[in-house]
């Protein structure tokens, strides 16, 4: 009798979770069709007949608003139930809810690490990361560049485009692995042809300053550019640069405004900077006093010293601008307090130091 009883029951979750897997094959094509309230519907009765897949899919869509209304809350309550039954992604994303503090669950760094590791020896891709940043900046464990970095390589072998870029960075700075920037500039391009805008920007800089590969300003502005069109600020402000300076493309003053303006606009201040210059001088744009002292003004307030010495000369001399010593006298000291050598000279010429 025991031993029918049990195999009753065994049939009976038999049929329960066959009928679950239809339901999520459902769900599937659903979702394949863009009907996500359908596909959330044919995942709720998965989760409530105990089919841990799909309990943390239904996390998942509460947790992103897909085919219900979003609630962190009701997230956390599913990764929860589909974590404690061994589920790799509902462990990961509930480590995550612990590490923000999302879903009525207090910030627990400590339990969040111990998710991701759990996580991790089931090789989640993005738990191995996870795991890796809190080797690297010591986020419930103990901080350990070694572990962080073989983590960072655990994922990048994974696929996780962001750990190929961070375990480049590893080697770059030598963290917790012997530094080499060759090896550096392998894992950088690796993340870069996957579309990583930092590891963009990062190989691009290798190429202009041939570390760890040879130099090309060629093969720098082709990075630069793949990154200043994804709107990194630093890349378009240096692939402005290289049209100025027709490095690895001809020069070109329009062009080098152009992406000056997008860094600047994005708040670059070295760009602000170099664009107030250009509306000065009237390279690459037409002369323009006011919009020199709006980026000067721009730049100066991010606490540049050239940008804030500049600005003060410029307030000072009223050349195509409204003298305003007071305020001029403001933005020179400000650099002389960061040490600007002519702005330095300029207050003593003033007699005001």
């Amino acid at each position: 009798m025991t031993k029918a009883k049990t195999s009753n029951k065994t049939s009976v979750r038999g049929r329960k979770t066959e009928t679950a897997k239809e339901l999520l094959k459902k769900a599937q094509k659903a979702y394949e069709a863009k009907d996500l309230e359908t596909a959330a519907t044919h995942i709720r009765t998965a989760a409530e007949l105990g089919n841990v897949e799909a309990q943390c899919y239904l996390g998942v869509c509460y947790d992103n608003g897909f085919g219900v209304e979003k609630n962190k809350t009701e997230a956390a309550k599913w990764y929860l139930v589909a974590a404690k039954r061994g589920n790799a992604q509902a462990q990961c994303n509930l480590g995550v809810f612990y590490d923000c503090g999302l879903g009525g669950l207090e910030q627990d760094n400590v339990k969040a690490a111990e998710l991701f590791r759990k996580a991790a020896k089931k090789n989640f891709p993005e738990a191995l990361f996870n795991l890796a940043i809190c080797y690297d900046e010591g986020k419930g464990v103990r901080r350990n560049d070694t572990l962080a970095a073989k983590w960072y390589r655990r994922a990048a072998e994974m696929g996780v485009t962001r750990a190929l870029y961070d375990l480049g960075v590893c080697y770059y700075k030598g963290k917790g692995v012997k530094q080499d920037y060759g090896e550096a500039v392998r894992w950088y391009h690796l993340a870069a042809e996957r579309g990583d805008v930092n590891a963009q920007t990062d190989l691009a800089m290798c190429f202009y300053n041939g570390t760890g590969i040879r130099k090309s300003f060629v093969q720098a502005a082709k990075w630069f550019e793949k990154a200043a069109e994804q709107g990194d600020s630093y890349a378009q402000y240096c692939f402005g640069n290289c049209y100025e300076n027709a490095k690895g493309v001809k020069k070109d003053m329009d062009m080098a405004a152009k992406w000056y303006r997008k860094s600047a606009g994005n708040g670059y201040c070295e760009a602000q900077f170099i664009l107030g210059v250009c509306y000065y001088k009237g390279t690459g744009v037409k002369q323009d006093p006011a919009k020199t002292v709006k980026w000067l003004r721009k730049a100066a307030e991010q606490g540049l010293a050239k940008a804030q010495y500049n600005l003060g000369a410029l307030l000072a001399n009223g050349k195509d601008v409204e003298r305003d010593m007071d305020e001029a006298l403001k933005w020179i000291r400000k650099a002389a307090e960061q040490g600007y050598d002519l702005a330095k000279q300029a207050l003593k010429r003033l007699g005001v130091e």
